[in-house]
């Protein structure tokens, strides 16, 4: 897990439950229902169909995980497991084509949006059922009580975070004008060089061709 993922993964802790890995979604930021201590088969069980944990994973969303993870179910809720599985969300949501540089940042955000209500778009686009939501808005935005948690100088934070996932373009030193000039005086004395070296390997191209 690279530092872009370690930051992005806080941000989305942060904003779903306030880093909290052991509650269900509508308790209080300090609840501790002992998550971390149940297995998956069991917080699915007691959810009903709460959102649960640091990442508010749905009941759906944590049984297609354990199916995609190859989980059994009788693995600890653990810290690092919810981390994993909200990696497994990521790269889902197109972390590695982002990354890569097949998919540009305003989409990448809207992928991560879908995903997370807390989360804004980067750009004006059609959020859930067709509404219209703008830069800074949950996609979610109008639908119960959704809302991006992101605003004002952290929706501005995030936006950077984001753009440093995307990959650089490769900057081409420009040369200098002390280089150019240097090229173009010791250009014609490269030649002679080459051209006297050629003559005195190859002395036909100079005389002619010699009789044996």
């Amino acid at each position: 897990m690279n530092e872009f993922t370690t930051n992005l993964l806080d941000i989305i802790r942060q904003k779903e439950s306030q880093g909290n890995y052991n509650i269900f979604a509508g308790d209080k930021p300090t609840a501790d229902r002992k998550l971390t201590n149940r297995t998956l088969n069991d917080v699915i069980r007691i959810q009903g169909n709460k959102a649960a944990g640091a990442y508010q994973f749905k009941p759906q969303t944590l049984k297609t995980l354990m199916k995609d993870m190859g989980l059994k179910g009788n693995e600890r809720f653990t810290p690092e497991l919810q981390d994993q599985l909200a990696m497994r969300l990521l790269e889902r949501r197109g972390l590695n084509d982002y990354l890569s540089g097949n998919v540009d940042t305003p989409t990448f955000g809207l992928n991560l949006a879908k995903e997370w209500a807390s989360l804004p778009v980067l750009s004006p686009t059609k959020g859930y059922r067709g509404r219209a939501v703008e830069p800074g808005m949950s996609f979610y935005e109008g639908y119960g009580s959704n809302r991006a948690l992101l605003k004002g100088e952290d929706f501005d934070r995030y936006q950077t975070l984001l753009s440093m996932g995307a990959p650089k373009p490769e900057v081409v030193p420009a040369r200098g004008i002390l280089s150019q000039a240097a090229e173009m005086v010791t250009a014609p004395i490269t030649a002679a060089t080459d051209y006297l070296s050629d003559v005195f390997w190859n002395p036909r191209k100079m005389f002619g061709r010699t009789t044996d």
